[in-house]
């Protein structure tokens, strides 16, 4: 038995539970995806960390520069998405989902820099 980090919430979980404990995230589909691409879910749980984003940082930054540094916020979650999906091996049909979120994000950026003139 090994101690996994939930995909979603990040708590520490056994590798044989089905579900989170901490947040409810159904394990076991990661654990499928995971039989998709081939890697362990310890594997496919170091990818992830491998690319996250740091936020506060980019949050910080953003409000120094009055908000001109969401641009680079936002290339740099979609570059490292980007580097993940094509580590865990994550197909286009799956991608598809994701334009929604920086569609959103550059719509929430343009409202914030009309209000701010």
């Amino acid at each position: 038995m090994a101690i996994i980090s939930c995909p979603e919430c990040g708590s520490g979980t056994s590798n044989q539970a089905k579900a989170c404990p901490q947040c409810g995230f159904p394990l076991e589909a990661s654990a499928n995806n995971s039989k998709k691409s081939g890697l362990s879910v310890i594997e496919e749980q170091a990818i992830r960390d491998k690319y996250k984003t740091n936020h506060i940082l980019h949050f910080l930054l953003s409000i120094v520069t009055a908000g001109l540094w969401i641009i680079v916020w936002l290339l740099v979650v979609q570059d490292n998405n980007s580097k993940r999906d094509s580590e865990l091996g994550i197909t286009a049909k799956e991608l598809l989902k994701r334009p929604f979120v920086l569609i959103v994000s550059v719509i929430v950026f343009l409202i914030a820099f009309s209000v701010a003139r």
